[in-house]
């Protein structure tokens, strides 16, 4: 496949934590069942699918200087994967992030960023012959790296929106509550932004509007091209110059939700590359994220054959490649 996308995001370790009941109070403990310790961030839960797909990518990150950092460089070249803009920082620790699971699968995450605080605008720019070669940039998980700030943010969307790249935004969920500041800034970025991706608890925060519909139309009137609404198990909406369009979300077990909006992000970047109508990059979106989140582990992102028998399964016409 031709065309090349450039992802800048988080990187880090995660201690899944499945099975919980009920979150403990302060001075007591809880059990689970299982605990599963591997390497993630926004960054690679899109690349990785988008490799397995058979897409060039590249990805923009910063680990520290340990073990856990040496792991996440080889397992981001295992996938085939450019890992050349991964910065390895001396004398900072990879961020780690506790997710604790309950058993209909809704998470509580505690994070510490590690040397993801540092990571800035200055570390991107030194790797600018990513973000040009690449057709496609994708700003992923932006208050995981608060270095690069709205300034840095702005700069990079602006000029690569400049060059005629497809921009895409997935701010994920801010841990200091969406204050008034914030929610401005990142409607400002949606001018330099081809497809803004929030799920629906971010989408109500930034529009201040409770109907999915009235969201979309608010966050696209900040000047991006399209508004995809990630809702869950309701599927997911979108909003762009063809008007509103829905997705439905694919029933299965939900084994771990983790990443769940990262594969559906990079349903998105396949369905566009693919030139698809976007009815049909939903439903491929939708099925690819159904089937990361019916597996555990580490390497949860299914080959091409895979998501087209599944959508067969369940009934969906699919008209294989284009």
């Amino acid at each position: 496949m031709d065309k090349k996308v450039c992802v800048i995001g988080g990187l880090n370790m995660e201690l899944l934590l499945p099975g919980l009941q009920q979150v403990p109070r302060w001075g007591t403990q809880a059990f689970v069942e299982d605990h599963t310790l591997r390497r993630v961030g926004a960054s690679t839960n899109i690349a990785f699918p988008l490799a397995r797909l058979g897409v060039s990518c590249s990805v923009i990150g910063c680990v520290g200087d340990d073990v856990y950092g040496r792991e996440i460089v080889e397992q981001i070249k295992g996938y085939g994967v450019k890992a050349g803009g991964v910065e390895i920082l001396q004398g900072e620790k990879t961020g780690i992030c506790a997710v604790l699971v309950r058993g209909d699968g809704e998470r509580l995450i505690v994070s510490s960023l590690g040397s993801m605080k540092r990571f800035g605008e200055s570390n991107i720019n030194r790797h600018r012959d990513l973000i040009d070669e690449a057709d496609y940039l994708f700003l992923a998980d932006y208050f995981v790296a608060p270095g690069i700030g709205f300034q840095g943010a702005r700069s990079v969307l602006r000029d690569a929106k400049q060059e005629g790249k497809i921009t895409l935004l997935d701010t994920g969920w801010d841990p200091n509550g969406w204050r008034e500041k914030t929610r401005r800034w990142i409607c400002a970025l949606l001018r330099y932004v081809d497809i803004f991706l929030p799920n629906l608890e971010e989408a109500a925060a930034l529009s201040g509007n409770e109907l999915p519909e009235d969201m979309a139309r608010r966050l696209r009137s900040h000047g991006c091209g399209q508004v995809i609404i990630k809702m869950g198990g309701e599927g997911s909406l979108a909003l762009g110059r063809d008007g509103f369009l829905r997705g439905e979300a694919f029933s299965v077990e939900v084994l771990d939700t983790t990443g769940a909006g990262d594969a559906f992000d990079a349903g998105v970047v396949y369905g566009h590359i693919k030139g698809w109508e976007t009815g049909r990059t939903l439903q491929f979106s939708s099925a690819l994220a159904a089937i990361v989140v019916s597996k555990r582990g580490e390497d949860r992102y299914p080959p091409l054959k895979e998501i087209e028998s599944f959508m067969r399964l369940k009934g969906v016409s699919y008209g294989g490649e284009d």
